[in-house]
């Protein structure tokens, strides 16, 4: 994602927890991961590496969606345009088998 856009993502998203020593991963490396996954519509595990740790990733996608940080993300991202939906279907993001929702 480029700068301007991480500008625009990074605004949205609450304080990183602290966590004793350890080092936290990048958030936009992870959120790249994400967003690599979700268009890619692989498995977590095949998330490449450069990304961090999918485990982090996907743990930073639950924390995000429980805290309505990508519902904000969206309305502000449709505000700034003139269009006012946006469409997911299965061409877009691929459902497992078997999956409940």
């Amino acid at each position: 994602m480029s700068d301007e856009e991480w500008g625009i993502i990074s605004s949205f998203l609450p304080p990183k927890p602290k966590r004793g020593r350890r080092a936290l991963s990048d958030d936009r490396s992870l959120i790249n991961g994400i967003l690599y996954v979700v268009t890619t519509g692989c498995r977590w595990r095949e998330m490449p590496r450069k990304y961090g740790s999918y485990v982090t990733a996907w743990r930073l996608l639950r924390r995000l969606q429980e805290a309505g940080v990508w519902d904000k993300i969206i309305e502000f991202l449709t505000s700034m345009r003139s269009c006012k939906r946006v469409a997911i279907d299965s061409t877009t993001v691929e459902a497992k088998r078997g999956v409940r929702r």
